[in-house]
């Protein structure tokens, strides 16, 4: 969730500011495929949210400074796909 998600918490809310590494193939190819299933639908789920708000930053004719953070979720995701794949 995001700033604008309902079902976080307050405290979650106001730490928003600063978000970890994309997932390094390493550490996707320990995962089982129901974890990447469920890591998968979290990284979609944030994407959507990043978009979104990148579109009504644009509707406002504000600056969005998230451009970083969607980078990395959209190249996790990327990696997901590419361990998945490689597997037999």
């Amino acid at each position: 969730g995001g700033i604008r998600d309902p079902a976080a918490p307050t405290h979650q809310v106001n730490n928003n500011g600063v978000s970890g590494d994309p997932w390094p193939a390493v550490l996707l190819r320990m995962k089982s495929f129901d974890d990447m299933h469920k890591l998968w639908f979290v990284l979609l789920k944030e994407k959507n949210f990043l978009l979104a708000e990148q579109k009504e930053a644009r509707q406002r004719g504000a600056r969005w400074a998230n451009h970083g953070r969607l980078k990395k979720v959209k190249l996790s995701m990327k990696r997901i796909l590419t361990v998945l794949s490689r597997r037999e």
